[in-house]
C-alpha cells in the first residue's frame, strides 16, 4: 500500500504530540529519533502482519518494502537493497494463489486486514506496558501503531490505482459488482507486478484477459456513475490496453477505448494514460497522432514520469524528430529497469515502451 502523504501527516501530528508529552526544547534530537523509530516500527510491524497472514494462507513471499530497504525473493534467493522507488515506501507483496472469486475474496480480506491486526497487537501490548511502567515511550508506541493501523483500515482511495487495505476489505465484503471489479483489478495488477521479464508476461492466461476485455466492452459500463466502480473500470481499461499493446492487438485497443473517448466518459487519474494508449494504438493502425494532452494533472510519481515521457515522444514524432522520440522512450525504459518509479510493474512498463518504440519506427517507415 502506498501512503507517503498520509505517513507524513501522521508523523507531523505525532511529533507535536511528542513535544507535549516529553516537553523541553533540548530534547528535540531525542524526540526526532524516537519519532523515526516509532514510525518505522509501526510500518515494519504492519507489513510483517501482512506477511504472517499471507504465509498462513499459503501465499508465497515476493518482496517487502520498509522505508528505504527493499527485500526481494526471486528463484529462492533473498536479496536486500536500497529502495529507489520514491512512490512506494511500504508494501508487503505476496504471490496470491488464485482459485475462484468466492474462495479468494474471504482469504484476501484476512490478508488485507493482517497489517492493522498486527498494529492492534502492539497497541494492546503497549497499553499493558504503559499501565505497568507509566513510561510515556510506551504511550507513544501505542499512539503510532494505533494511528498507522487506523489509517490503513479506513476505506481510502489514492491517486494512481492505490487502494487502502480498508477499502479493499470493504469492496470484497460487499460481494457485489464493486467487489468483483476489485478482485479482477487485484489479480491482474499482481500478475503484472510479479512478472520478472517479457517471457513471464507472455505466460499470462490470455483467456482471462480476453474475457475481461469483452466484459469491459459491455455498453452498461459506460453508464456507470459509482465513483469507486468507475475508478476501477479506468484502471482495468488501462491494464487491458497495456496487455493488448504488449501483444500488438492495437485494433482491439482502438475498439475498446473508442466508445469511452467518443462519449467523453474517461475520468480520474487514468484518463490521460488511456488517451495516450489510444493515440499510440491509432498510430499503430495507420491513423494520425491526433491530440496530445497539453496539461498533466496527476501528481503520482510513476504516472507523471510515464505520462511526460509518452507525451514528449508523440510531440517529437509529430515534428518528425523520430530519433529523439525513440531516445526519450528508451531512457524511460532504462529508468524503470533501474527500479525508478513504474506503474504496472518493471517488466510490463518496459514491454509497453518497447512496443511504442516499434510503433514509432513503423509509423515513420510507412510515411
Amino acid at each position: 500500500m502506498k501512503r507517503n502523504g498520509i505517513m507524513i501527516a501522521v508523523t507531523g501530528i505525532l511529533f507535536l504530540g511528542a513535544l507535549t508529552l516529553l516537553g523541553g526544547w533540548g530534547k528535540y534530537i531525542l524526540i526526532l529519533l524516537t519519532l523515526f523509530l516509532m514510525l518505522y516500527s509501526a510500518l515494519l510491524i504492519h507489513e510483517l502482519g501482512h506477511f504472517v497472514v499471507g504465509r498462513w494462507l499459503g501465499y508465497s513471499f515476493r518482496f517487502l518494502i520498509i522505508g528505504p530497504v527493499h527485500f526481494t525473493k526471486e528463484k529462492g534467493k533473498l536479496t536486500i537493497a536500497l529502495n529507489t522507488n520514491s512512490s512506494n515506501w511500504g508494501q508487503c507483496a505476496m504471490q496470491v494463489k488464485f482459485s475462484d472469486y468466492e474462495t479468494d475474496r474471504h482469504r484476501l480480506v484476512w490478508y488485507l486486514a493482517g497489517g492493522s491486526l498486527a498494529n492492534l497487537v502492539i497497541v494492546l501490548v503497549g497499553c499493558v506496558l504503559y499501565a505497568i511502567t507509566g513510561s510515556m515511550l510506551w504511550l507513544l508506541l501505542v499512539l503510532f501503531h494505533f494511528a498507522f493501523g487506523l489509517v490503513a483500515i479506513v476505506p481510502l482511495k489514492a491517486e494512481g490505482g492505490a487502494y487502502s487495505d480498508g477499502l479493499g476489505i470493504r469492496l470484497l465484503r460487499r460481494n457485489g459488482r464493486s467487489g468483483r471489479l476489485f478482485y479482477a483489478l487485484f489479480k491482474l495488477s499482481y500478475e503484472y507486478a510479479f512478472a520478472a521479464d517479457k517471457e513471464e508476461l507472455d505466460g499470462l492466461p490470455q483467456g482471462n484477459v480476453i474475457e475481461l476485455e469483452e466484459e469491459l466492452q459491455n455498453e452498461a459500463w459506460l453508464q456507470c456513475n459509482d465513483r469507486y466502480e468507475l475508478d476501477m473500470i479506468m484502471n482495468l481499461l488501462y491494464f487491458v490496453a497495456a496487455w493488448q499493446t504488449m501483444n500488438e492487438r492495437f485494433h482491439r485497443t482502438v475498439q475498446l477505448l473508442r466508445p469511452w473517448i467518443e462519449q467523453d466518459r474517461l475520468t480520474g487519474a487514468m484518463k490521460e494514460e488511456l488517451l495516450l494508449s489510444y493515440s499510440f494504438a491509432k498510430l499503430a493502425t495507420g491513423g494520425d497522432i491526433g491530440t496530445v494532452p497539453e496539461k498533466i494533472t496527476v501528481r503520482h510519481p510513476a504516472m507523471l514520469n510515464l505520462l511526460t515521457t509518452k507525451i514528449e515522444a508523440l510531440r517529437y514524432c509529430r515534428k518528425g524528430n523520430v530519433e529523439q522520440a525513440i531516445a526519450v522512450l528508451q531512457h524511460a525504459k532504462k529508468d524503470i529497469l533501474a527500479n525508478k518509479p513504474y506503474l504496472l510493474g518493471k517488466a510490463a512498463d518496459a514491454a509497453v515502451l518497447d512496443k511504442y518504440i516499434q510503433v514509432i519506427r513503423n509509423y515513420t517507415a510507412s510515411r
